[in-house]
């Protein structure tokens, strides 16, 4: 799922299938994947871990989020104008279509599996996986203007990131309006991705600090530092 300020993403080759499910490993591990300086990653959910790189810079596709369907475990991707389905078996990338818009930096399903997205401009859309044709839910996007990134809680809320001056907010999203209900600051600057697991909010910023994020305070709390650099979107 997000904004990278040097719009730098996934180029992405076969070897995705290597980190297919972001589930707990059998060493107890859980990791998801992120995009971060032209590769793909596999990132631990801890204080402590070995992340890996699963993918190297190649083909040339541009990427700004990923987001996996909760049920069959697709998973899609966005660039700035499209919209493409990843096979997580073999890699390889289905052009579903454009977006219809330029901007697209942010993207996550709902438990039911509806595809949303979220824009530099700070709006709120609606994505069909089998056209990609994305429908503006709050055409006029919102006062702080830059999606960071989406996600949904398991009981169906809307967290999102968005840019502010001295710190990233944490808000709730109406995902039938747009509007936008202000939790607090983070404490931090370019929050790159946002994922929820075992009902905790996980955020990763741009330059690769991975943090839990207080979900009635919006308080941003440091995990650790992993080597990633230019991130700009998590699962």
């Amino acid at each position: 799922m997000a904004v990278s300020p040097s719009w730098t993403a996934l180029l992405l080759a076969p070897l995705l299938g290597a980190c297919a499910a972001p589930a707990q490993t059998p060493s107890g591990e859980i990791r998801v994947l992120v995009t971060s300086a032209s590769e793909l990653h596999s990132v631990v959910l801890a204080a402590a871990g070995h992340d890996r790189r699963v993918a190297p810079a190649s083909p040339p596709l541009i990427l700004t989020d990923l987001a996996r369907h909760p049920h069959g475990n697709r998973l899609y991707a966005v660039t700035a104008t499209d919209l493409y389905r990843l096979d997580p078996e073999n890699g390889q990338t289905v052009h579903v279509g454009p977006l219809g818009t330029s901007d697209m930096q942010a993207l996550a399903f709902d438990p039911q599996g509806q595809l949303y997205g979220g824009s530099d401009a700070g709006v709120l859309y609606r994505i069909d996986t089998e056209s990609a044709k994305a429908t503006a839910i709050n055409p006029q996007g919102l006062a702080e203007r830059m999606i960071g990134d989406l996600a949904f809680a398991p009981d169906g809320t809307l967290y999102a990131t968005l840019a502010a001056r001295l710190s990233d907010r944490l808000v709730t999203l109406d995902p039938a309006s747009g509007q936008a209900t202000h939790i607090g600051l983070t404490g931090v600057i370019g929050i790159g991705g946002l994922t929820f697991r075992n009902e905790k909010l996980y955020g990763i910023t741009t330059s690769g600090e991975l943090l839990t994020l207080e979900r009635r305070s919006g308080e941003a709390r440091p995990l650790r530092r992993t080597p990633l650099v230019s991130v700009s979107g998590m699962e």
